[in-house]
C-alpha cells in the first residue's frame, strides 16, 4: 500500500475517533441539561417531553457511536487481512501511540485480557505455546470458562 493510502486511512480513523469523542461530550452535555431540567422544572407534560427529547437525541447519539465503532473495527480488519505492515492503528491503546509491532508479550497480554485486542486466528502470540498457556491459566483461575474454550479451541 502506498504511503498515501496509509495515510489516508489513518486520517479516516482519526476523523472517526473524534467524531465519536464529540458524540461523548455532547451526550454528557444533554446529561447535564437532563438533570437541570428535573431539579429545576416542576412535574409536568412539558418536563417529560423536554426529557425525553434529550434521551432519544442521545440515543441516536449512542447508535451514531455504534455505526462508527464497527465501521472503524471492519476498516481495522480489512487492514490487517489485506494490507500487511499498514502500521495503522488497532486497538484503543494505540490510538494513544502504541503500535501493535511494537507490543511487548506483557503489553499484548493486558490488552487481551482488557479486551482490546481480540482472541482469533489471527491473534499474534497464537502459535506461542507458553504465552497461550499464561493466557489460559490467567481465564481459568479468574473462571472465565468460555474464552477458555475459545484459546483451547484456537490453540488445536
Amino acid at each position: 500500500m502506498e504511503k498515501e493510502d496509509r495515510a489516508l486511512f489513518q486520517s479516516v480513523l482519526e476523523i472517526m475517533r473524534k467524531r465519536m469523542k464529540e458524540n461523548i461530550k455532547r451526550m454528557e452535555e444533554n446529561n447535564n441539561a437532563s438533570a437541570s431540567i428535573l431539579k429545576m422544572e416542576s412535574p409536568s407534560i412539558q418536563r417529560t417531553r423536554m426529557v425525553n427529547d434529550i434521551s432519544s437525541k442521545n440515543g441516536d447519539l449512542t447508535k451514531e457511536n455504534n455505526d462508527l465503532l464497527r465501521m472503524h473495527s471492519d476498516i481495522i480488519k480489512y487492514l490487517n487481512q489485506y494490507v500487511i505492515g499498514s502500521n495503522i492503528s488497532t486497538s484503543v491503546a494505540e490510538s494513544e501511540g502504541i503500535k501493535i509491532t511494537t507490543l511487548t508479550a506483557d503489553q499484548l497480554f493486558e490488552l487481551t485480557i482488557k479486551g482490546e485486542i481480540p482472541l482469533d486466528d489471527k491473534y499474534p502470540l497464537l502459535a506461542n505455546k507458553e504465552f497461550m498457556d499464561k493466557l489460559l491459566e490467567y481465564y481459568r483461575t479468574n473462571e472465565y470458562y468460555e474464552v477458555c474454550s475459545k484459546i483451547v479451541n484456537l490453540i488445536n
